[in-house]
């Protein structure tokens, strides 16, 4: 998957942002992926969706009359050009990607933060993390 996405890349100047959107899902064999981890119909139904997110963004940039690019359209996706977020899964199971800031104030049963790597930090106006210290029986 990853030779056939990396094969495709030189044809990308040449591809409106849909073509190499249409590229990246044949040659990664995203479809066939999604039908293996189940409910195929929606998940499909969202490749579909984004394949009309990104008509959408050509048709703006016509509208315009600017150049319709894939990294504009990545920014459109995103947000940053008029695109939106991804609502928030109602599943109690799901996985939320999250910024530290967008998690600020927020209550998760389980939390990972990651890049923590070089301990507290004395500094009196960042987050510092420290655990609780447990007791553990015969260990000091």
């Amino acid at each position: 998957m990853l030779r056939a996405l990396d094969a495709a890349r030189g044809r990308l100047l040449h591809l409106t942002p849909v073509e190499a959107l249409e590229v990246a899902i044949v040659a990664g064999d995203v479809a066939e992926q999604v039908r293996r981890w189940g409910e195929p119909a929606d998940r499909l139904a969202n490749l579909d969706a984004l394949r009309g997110l990104a008509r959408a963004y050509e048709d703006e940039c016509r509208a315009r009359r600017g150049a319709a690019t894939a990294g504009g359209l990545i920014r459109f996706l995103t947000g940053a050009e008029g695109g939106g977020d991804q609502p928030p899964s109602t599943d109690a199971d799901a996985v939320v990607v999250m910024t530290y800031h967008q998690a600020k104030g927020l209550e998760w049963p389980t939390v990972i933060a990651l890049d923590f790597q070089g301990g507290p930090d004395p500094w009196p106006f960042r987050l510092s993390v420290e655990g609780r210290r447990r007791s553990i029986p015969g260990i000091r």
